[in-house]
């Protein structure tokens, strides 16, 4: 089973906005659409989205002073609201928006996943929700996608992937991934874009592929402890 672990935040400030997209609603369809078009060869997918309501946090603050004087606009989430001179760009600035549209779209997916009975992961604030299965043991409070990305990753394994793919711009991930599986294929692509298909790269070490295949007792109870060592 091919899985495609995705840093979806990335997704959405790579997606292109059409003059045809007035409102959420439409936004969600097109970027719907786009996931499935991009990822059609996966068997299952997993959307991974960063948190945007700790305001002390540090990656708040960083994000704060990469915006500096520029104004920045909350624009309330609902399936009506019109964004049709907003560019996506300014439609990201507020960290508030942010939030809002990520549950939007994280729940818009698994309703179009749940009714065309696709196989569908998506975790967004503390939440995680599945189409298959109950998810609710991967809830987690962590605030940035990469640590969450490499948790369903080793879950995915556990539940049967034979290849995962992480679709990723955070070169941490990059670094990650090979610590924590040594018995999956696992791929990282650094881009999010259209050309994501040429910049594949293999994180295995074939010296640390010499574990069997099969997902033993201790790997299922490492997948336990790592659930509570990212929440």
């Amino acid at each position: 089973m091919r899985v495609s672990v995705i840093e979806e935040m990335a997704e959405v400030q790579s997606l292109d906005k059409p003059e045809q997209i007035q409102n959420y609603s439409h936004l969600a369809d097109h970027f719907i659409c786009r996931i499935c078009e991009k990822y059609e060869d996966s068997d299952e997918i997993r959307l991974i989205f960063d948190r945007y309501d700790i305001p002390a946090s540090l990656k708040q603050a960083a994000r704060q002073k990469r915006q500096g004087q520029q104004d920045v606009i909350y624009y309330r989430i609902t399936p009506s609201t019109l964004i049709t001179k907003v560019t996506m760009k300014k439609l990201l600035s507020h960290t508030s928006t942010n939030d809002e549209l990520e549950k939007y779209l994280a729940e818009q997916t698994i309703e179009y996943a749940e009714r065309n009975r696709a196989r569908a992961v998506v975790a967004y604030g503390c939440e995680c929700k599945g189409t298959k299965r109950d998810t609710s043991y991967l809830k987690s409070d962590q605030e940035e996608a990469d640590t969450k990305i490499v948790l369903h990753a080793l879950d995915a394994r556990a539940n049967g992937a034979t290849q995962i793919r992480i679709h990723s711009p955070d070169t941490d991930v990059f670094i990650l991934a090979p610590r924590r599986y040594l018995s999956a294929i696992i791929m990282w692509c650094s881009d999010t874009g259209k050309d994501c298909k040429n910049k594949w790269f293999d994180v295995n070490d074939n010296d640390c592929n010499d574990k069997d295949d099969e997902v033993d007792d201790n790997e299922s109870e490492y997948i336990s402890d790592s659930v509570g060592e990212f929440n």
